[in-house]
């Protein structure tokens, strides 16, 4: 199962001040994540849950580091 990715309006601007190798790099890594988004140790997702009045339940924090 593929999961769908969405990006927020924030999201998009900031990807798109990224330089083009960084951006592909990125797009991979998401493309990977979308595979298998669940937590550690089957996935690579960190759930986000209900914080600071934010419901984020159902939805998954992914770290690029490089």
């Amino acid at each position: 199962m593929m999961w769908t990715i969405k990006f927020s309006p924030e999201a998009d601007i900031d990807i798109s001040k990224l330089d083009r190798s960084l951006v592909l790099q990125v797009l991979a890594e998401i493309k990977k994540v979308r595979s298998n988004p669940l937590p550690h140790p089957n996935g690579y997702g960190k759930p986000l849950g209900n914080k600071a009045g934010n419901n984020l339940t159902g939805f998954f924090k992914i770290k690029y580091r490089g």
